[in-house]
């Protein structure tokens, strides 16, 4: 029985073209894997609704994050959080990490600094 692939979104914003290029790699390794990407610039991306998950990406310049990408967030924040069964009320903390993927960054991190592989 076939399954559908999950489906990804891939949003970035760019000032210098880094990141659409960061962006477009990222993309393109989630189809080799055989999932169902949408790959779009902030300004044309659609809300992450009926998406299995969302990739963001953004230039940090000055220590922030572009206006354009935060108002995106923030316009779309509730579904991403509903997705996850999160909860909005910022009067209290939550503890959301996954242990196990932080574990599997570090791994990965270790990889590419010792052996001079991309992970």
């Amino acid at each position: 029985m076939a399954t559908n692939p999950p489906k990804i979104l891939v949003v970035y914003h760019t000032s210098e073209g880094q990141t659409a290029r960061i962006a477009e790699r990222i993309a393109s390794t989630l189809r080799r894997h055989g999932d169902a990407v949408d790959l779009h610039e902030v300004e044309h991306a659609p809300p992450p609704e009926g998406c299995d998950g969302i990739v963001v990406g953004d230039p940090i310049h000055a220590v922030k994050h572009s206006r354009t990408l935060i108002r995106y967030l923030e316009t779309h924040e509730e579904a991403i959080v509903r997705r996850e069964g999160g909860d909005l009320d910022t009067s209290h903390d939550y503890e959301y990490t996954d242990r196990d993927a932080v574990e599997q960054f570090a791994d990965d991190v270790h990889r590419v600094v010792d052996l001079g592989e991309l992970a």
